[in-house]
């Protein structure tokens, strides 16, 4: 370098300064350039992202940067590993819970239909004949004269007959199906069941008697006379129901 200093010299001396000007403008340049690749090789460089190769390719880290990380950087390589695997696994719950959601409409679905469209069994479809029996007899003028308690034995007989008769037949009937029955045969057979219980009992105490018999079918509490008389008084009205529902049969 010294050298090259007092060759310019003296060739700037000699008045050399048309000659050595190009090769001034030439070194200068070549320095700057190296320096220039120097400077990059010393800047900081993230080595946690991705590169660029010379050929404009993506690189990945390399697999033995942990080997060099200073422990600042080892506890932030750390955070970035468990974001990222709370990441996947959030996904992944996501996932799940979409599909515990699809399950459920699933199952849901299933059990409304089952529900709207299942028989019910011998206990429930009674209960409900007696409650839609009860139902219409308090919407009838016609039933003003009946006390509460004759309607509940009104009710309760036509729910009783009418799960036998069911039963008897085996027969699964639709809604409307069960509607129109007990208008037409279980609500006329009910106000005759009334006006049956009305002339057998005598007074609450017989009427009470009457309504646990028609419900259990136990005779303890009931006495053999009035027993007699129920008996007389419902076996008209039995008969003239069973030949209804009998015609209810051959329509099918």
């Amino acid at each position: 370098m010294g050298v090259f200093i007092l060759l310019i010299l003296g060739l700037l001396g000699s008045g050399g300064y048309y000659f050595i000007y190009p090769m001034v403008v030439k070194q200068s340049a070549d320095n700057a350039k190296e320096f220039e690749g120097a400077g990059k090789a010393l800047g900081a460089q993230d080595i946690f992202e991705d590169t660029e190769g010379v050929l404009g390719a993506q690189q990945k880290p390399a697999t033995f940067a942990d080997d060099k990380l200073s422990p600042s950087q080892k506890v932030i390589r750390g955070l970035m590993d468990d974001r990222e695997v709370l990441i996947k696994g959030n996904k992944t719950l996501e996932r799940k819970i979409d599909e515990l959601k699809s399950e459920i409409s699933s199952l849901e679905h299933y059990r409304d239909t089952n529900e709207r469209f299942a028989p019910l069994n011998a206990a429930e479809e009674k209960a409900v004949v007696e409650s839609m029996v009860k139902r219409f007899l308090i919407d009838s003028e016609d039933a003003v004269r009946f006390s509460n308690m004759q309607i509940e034995i009104m009710a309760a007989a036509a729910a009783k007959e009418y799960s036998q008769f069911v039963g008897r037949n085996r027969l699964i009937l639709t809604d409307e199906e069960r509607t129109k029955m007990v208008e037409e045969q279980l609500t006329p057979f009910a106000f005759c069941i009334g006006d049956g219980v009305d002339v057998a009992a005598n007074n609450n105490r017989e009427l009470r008697a009457v309504s646990y018999y028609m419900r259990s079918e136990d005779a303890s509490r009931i006495t053999p006379i009035l027993l007699g008389d129920l008996k007389a008084v419902l076996k008209p009205c039995r008969t003239e129901l069973f030949a209804d529902l009998s015609m209810t049969l051959t329509d099918q």
